[in-house]
């Protein structure tokens, strides 16, 4: 049951994608996508991710949030403007909004943004 309920959450955020491409691709796709969004928010990051282990939403809970979370406000957009998540997954590169990752990834940890952002914001170890 647990399997099926992780599939589906990363199926979600990997469905959140604004556009995909072929991993072997993925520099030249990030630096396209990087200055498609530059033009419309002035900056753009990309802050990429590996999805390839065996539990991938673990992962990103316990792992990538708190990691993120300080990359954001480190880049003074503590609520993802200008950043988007690159996704690596089964040889395939997906673009997410860090917005649209951190609405989904707040829904999974149960707790909201600011909650989250005041424990990793300035230290990822949450302490």
């Amino acid at each position: 049951m647990e399997s099926q309920r992780e599939g589906e959450r990363l199926q979600a955020l990997l469905d959140a994608a604004f556009a995909s491409g072929d991993a072997r691709e993925a520099g030249a796709l990030i630096l396209a996508q990087r200055a498609f969004i530059a033009e419309r928010a002035g900056a753009s990051w990309s802050y990429e991710v590996d999805l390839g282990g065996e539990a991938p939403v673990a992962h990103l809970l316990s792992w990538v949030l708190p990691r993120l979370l300080y990359f954001l406000k480190s880049r003074g957009t503590a609520a993802g403007q200008g950043v988007f998540l690159s996704l690596f997954r089964d040889g395939r590169v997906h673009f997410v909004s860090a917005s649209d990752a951190l609405a989904l990834l707040c829904e999974w940890a149960g707790e909201p943004l600011e909650r989250l952002q005041a424990r990793y914001g300035d230290d990822i170890s949450g302490t």
